[in-house]
């Protein structure tokens, strides 16, 4: 399109991008760029003097032959609202997971809640899944409490069905929806590396996450050495609006403060499922709201609970995995 006939095409193009970019793409980067023969590009730096009174940008004096057009690059924050990139490394702890290689993936930024459960749960049941009355919590921001590993497995394909994404999780081949395989035969649910829907984080994804990432500063606790300013646990859980035992019982999600990569509870509020087996079990990590402060520190690991175990104070996050 040549100079004398910019000016509509490029109000036009700006007005149709902001309106359509709005609802997909947290950034969005709009380049001018410039061409003798429309076969080589280069960039136009945009100054505030190319700018008109009503914002549209004015090319002053171009050569006859001169075209320009205007590249847009979607840029989106993450796969899904409310989850966090964390950039692949090498986990350091005092474990025996010291030295597992964690490949970049994204976790929920906080505990599932009550609310987000209810919400697929109520879709679940309407196609075809088995989860309709499990799980319980006190209010809708409040994390989901009392599951097992098999509700929150079957959750998370019901969260991926709904919102057009491939299931993880597999039985004999199918999108696993029903049925548990009580204490020892967990290992029968398998999961689908090339899907792109929800799942469990590993354990080692878990802790790296927990730790602040790359951008660990090496606390005890998700966050910071006083647990007191990122987690509910056993001394501060007291007075909740929801009792759960002696007066104590879960808070809000994300009242307490974050850790380096913004994510809230890791050590405290609810412990959460994790993916991994273990002969027949599957792993719990991070505080709760009933737990001492020696069990919310971020290395340690809990008994090899069965996948049917169900209890006040289990819920669990989300993840992705990046190339999804």
């Amino acid at each position: 399109m040549k100079a004398n006939k910019l000016y509509k095409y490029l109000a036009l193009t700006l007005v149709m991008v902001g309106f359509l970019l709005t609802a997909t793409a947290d950034q969005v980067v709009l380049e001018l760029e410039q061409s003798d023969g429309m076969s080589e590009w280069t960039s136009v730096q945009v100054t505030p003097e190319m700018l008109s009174a009503e914002g549209k940008i004015q090319i002053g004096t171009a050569a006859e032959a001169q075209f320009f057009r205007m590249r847009v690059e979607m840029i989106p924050d993450g796969p899904s609202e409310g989850m966090v990139l964390v950039d692949g490394g090498t986990l350091s702890t005092s474990n025996e997971l010291d030295g597992t290689a964690v490949s970049t993936f994204y976790i929920g930024r906080y505990q599932v809640t009550w609310g987000e459960w209810q919400a697929v749960r109520t879709w679940a049941a309407a196609n075809g899944y088995d989860i309709g009355n499990r799980g319980a919590g006190c209010a809708d921001e409040h994390p989901v409490h009392t599951v097992d590993w098999y509700d929150v497995v079957k959750w998370c394909n019901a969260k991926s069905e709904m919102e057009g994404l491939t299931p993880i999780y597999t039985v004999d081949g199918s999108v696993y929806r029903t049925g548990e395989f009580g204490s020892d035969g967990s290992d029968v649910v398998n999961q689908n590396s090339s899907a792109n829907g929800y799942r469990l984080p590993q354990e080692a994804e878990w802790e790296f996450a927990a730790r602040g990432g790359n951008q660990s500063n090496g606390y005890t606790y998700a966050g910071s050495n006083d647990l007191n300013a990122v987690g509910w646990y056993r001394d501060n859980s007291g007075g909740a609006a929801c009792n759960l035992w002696n007066g104590r019982g879960t808070w809000p999600v994300g009242e307490k403060l974050p850790n380096e990569l913004g994510l809230y509870d890791m050590s405290g509020n609810i412990s959460e499922w994790c993916w991994d087996q273990n002969s027949s079990s599957r792993r719990i990590r991070g505080g709760s709201w009933v737990f001492y402060a020696l069990n919310c520190t971020v290395s340690n690991r809990y008994y090899l609970y069965n996948p049917d175990f169900r209890i006040s104070n289990f819920g669990f996050r989300i993840a992705r995995s990046s190339g999804n």
